[in-house]
């Protein structure tokens, strides 16, 4: 199995380019996703225009956005936060 199919963006795919839920989807990222290592390497030779990447926002023409997202306090776990971490990615459950 391919790495990217196991990253936790393969859930919601719309929610890793909605600037609405961008401080979420970085926390989910990195909290949640078990891939996080390959995806950074990869963003690395990755030319990104806009969302989230490697647990980094890219805001509009691929500009990196502050840690978090926004410019806000990260996201914290909320009920939402379940899915990711009882998700059964690589066959696994928390």
């Amino acid at each position: 199995m391919n790495w990217r199919e196991r990253g936790a963006c393969r859930r919601e795919p719309d929610m890793w380019f909605n600037s609405a839920e961008r401080g979420f989807a970085v926390h989910i990222c990195r909290r949640h996703c078990r891939v996080i290592k390959e995806c950074s390497k990869a963003l690395q030779h990755t030319e990104i225009s806009y969302g989230v990447m490697g647990g980094v926002a890219f805001g509009d023409h691929g500009i990196p956005l502050t840690r978090n997202g926004t410019g806000k306090t990260a996201a914290v776990c909320g009920p939402y936060c379940r899915v990711y971490r009882k998700s059964d990615i690589d066959g696994e459950r928390e």
